[in-house]
């Protein structure tokens, strides 16, 4: 990646659900800034990711935050400078691909990023970071965000509450944070409902998401249909890829069990009054 702005406040996260797959797309993530792993082979995900970031991530130092599921694959790495320095220079806290009206197979809320890449200001969000009021921003009122989506190309639903995470993101529209949305395609419309190419400022492809890391090494067709995505597109390697720091919450699996019992109780106790 390309100087202009300071390597070392920026960090990569990657939340791994499927190690296989990590392995094979770790090596095209951007080389000079710092690698952060978090094992997600328990479940967590999502916004549970995102609160364990906050909260229990050593990232002191950490201006900028790009999150990057592992069946990201990188292409254009000198193209996320340009887009970090555009949310530098314009004020923007989030930058990413909407999660509605872009893609075909997320025809979701179009005022939020899907999590799959994302840029974050790490530095401005931490100052301001409160989990307590975060959980409680899951709702939307009638016309509460007036932005113009008159060029959206596919279809989207406004009131969309499909993502836990997205109350993290609307928790930051309602501090009147700003957000850089990308543009997105499908990789191959014609045989491929599913891969996703993703444009820098300059229009030009960055970098490609397969989506369904789950079921990589599990269902042969998908299996695949990533490997070929790799083979074909991945960019020629110059170095050894940077090493990763791995992080795992070793109660997370507990606490999860915990809030489904917690779930299936209440919905009994719901159903009996």
């Amino acid at each position: 990646m390309e100087t202009g702005i300071n390597l070392s406040e920026i960090a990569l996260l990657t939340t791994v659900a499927n190690f296989d797959l990590y392995k094979k797309t770790r090596p095209y993530q951007p080389a000079g800034i710092r690698k952060i792993v978090i094992d997600g082979r328990e479940g967590m995900y999502g916004l549970d990711s995102l609160l364990y970031t906050f909260e229990k991530l050593p990232l002191s130092g950490i201006k900028w935050l790009i999150l990057a599921d592992e069946d990201v694959l990188f292409l254009e790495n000198k193209a996320l400078v340009d887009i970090i320095k555009e949310m530098d220079s314009a004020n923007y806290t989030v930058a990413g691909i909407r999660d509605g009206g872009t893609m075909p197979n997320r025809r979701h809320n179009p005022y939020v990023p899907n999590t799959f890449f994302c840029i974050l200001d790490f530095q401005a969000i931490s100052g301001i970071y409160y989990r307590k009021e975060i959980q409680e921003q899951q709702f939307i009122n009638a016309d509460e965000f007036r932005e113009d989506l008159a060029g959206l190309k596919v279809g989207f639903d406004r009131t969309s509450l499909y993502e836990p995470y997205y109350r993290f993101f609307l928790w930051l529209k309602r501090k009147d944070h700003k957000f850089l949305f990308l543009e997105a395609d499908l990789l191959h419309p014609d045989t491929d409902e599913l891969a996703t190419e993703v444009y820098g400022l300059n229009k030009k492809r960055i970098l490609i998401h397969t989506w369904y890391a789950r079921a990589y090494g599990r269902n042969e067709q998908q299996t695949k249909r990533i490997d070929a995505i790799i083979e074909t597109y991945a960019p020629s390697l110059n170095s050894k890829p940077d090493e990763a720091e791995i992080y795992k919450d070793h109660f997370y699996k507990y606490k999860l069990g915990f809030r489904k019992l917690r779930r299936r109780v209440q919905t009994r106790i719901d159903k009996l009054f």
